[in-house]
């Protein structure tokens, strides 16, 4: 809800936020400014490891998740990650893709007339312990 928030649940996942994990970091103006978790471990591996069963995914996630970004991973080299280049390797998907007569894509797709909407909007459900919902994600 808030940006605190936010680097609080950043910092459970991927570690606390400190010049030994990112050196330029204290360069920022508003670093000292907030008041950031101390002392968190990186735990991305630990607590997607139930989600994302391949080590290959599970490493370019991790890469993909390391603060300094300095040392995070590029996209040329995310797309060059082992993960892309072992079985199962990707199958053919004109014929799936050739049944689509819109397009997939928001921007792309014709505008949508004020009121007229095919979909029923869903509201997001709020947990009842929203402590409880958050650590259990993250």
């Amino acid at each position: 809800s808030t940006e605190q928030h936010q680097l609080a649940l950043i910092t459970k996942l991927c570690g606390s936020i400190t010049p030994d994990v990112w050196p330029s970091v204290e360069n920022y103006d508003l670093f000292n400014k907030m008041d950031l978790v101390k002392g968190q471990q990186r735990r991305v591996c630990e607590r997607l490891k139930h989600y994302v069963r391949d080590s290959q995914a599970l490493d370019l996630l991790d890469k993909l998740l390391t603060l300094d970004p300095s040392k995070r991973t590029d996209s040329s080299s995310a797309l060059d990650h082992d993960f892309f280049w072992t079985d199962p390797m990707p199958g053919d998907l004109s014929k799936m893709l050739s049944q689509h007569t819109q397009s997939m894509f928001e921007y792309l797709a014709p505008a949508r007339r004020p009121g007229a909407s095919n979909r029923p909007v869903i509201q997001p459900r709020q947990p009842d312990n929203v402590s409880s919902y958050q650590e259990r994600v993250y």
